[in-house]
């Protein structure tokens, strides 16, 4: 299953990983806004799993939106 809006954060997820991988060889990067990137990470994988109908508070949203990030990044490896 494939959504617009759902690839559009899972392409979002990814640009910020892709930063925080950036920032944390090249240490001493600031601390503040390696933590910051990563809970920015954390919450677009929470509302991504939101817009594919996921709960929050003791729910899924949290693995739905991992693993639908998996299966884009699995997606952008075969259409590349």
């Amino acid at each position: 299953m494939s959504s617009p809006h759902a690839d559009v954060i899972a392409e979002e997820i990814q640009r910020r990983l892709v930063r925080l991988d950036q920032l944390i060889p090249g240490l001493p990067a600031d601390a503040n806004l390696i933590n910051h990137l990563r809970g920015e990470i954390i919450g677009l994988r929470a509302a991504l799993g939101i817009v594919l109908g996921g709960i929050v508070q003791d729910g899924n949203a949290d693995r739905l939106g991992y693993d639908y990030h998996q299966k884009w990044l699995t997606r952008q490896d075969t259409t590349a």
